[in-house]
């Protein structure tokens, strides 16, 4: 039993870096492309585009042409965020609680 734990935990571990990694190479290739594009439309601020959150005002802007495109995109992508975490929460504590009733019901 010890043996599978072990093998789950070093899966685990693995499916962890390799997303890391992943994720390190979307965010470099997303702000080289963005800083790109930003420069070419004579951005001010081109390095915005290495800046969470405010890449999304600059993307926005770059797509629709103005500063209310960029301001609704960054409201939205603000937005998105929020409710995932909000969603994600509740399905993690609607799982706990499951387990705590789960739990007690058979010892009582």
């Amino acid at each position: 039993m010890e043996f599978v734990f072990t093998e789950m935990l070093i899966f685990l571990f693995a499916v962890i870096i390799i997303s890391l990694i992943c994720t390190i190479i979307k965010y470099v290739f997303d702000g080289f492309g963005l800083m790109e594009m930003a420069k070419k439309k004579n951005e001010k601020y081109p390095w915005v585009s290495w800046v969470p959150y405010a890449k999304e005002y600059l993307r926005g802007k770059l797509a629709y042409n103005t500063n209310i495109g960029g301001t609704v995109f960054l409201c939205v992508t603000i937005g998105v965020s929020i409710i995932s975490f909000i969603v994600g929460y509740s399905v993690y504590y609607l799982i706990t609680i499951y387990k705590l009733y789960k739990q007690f019901s058979e010892n009582m």
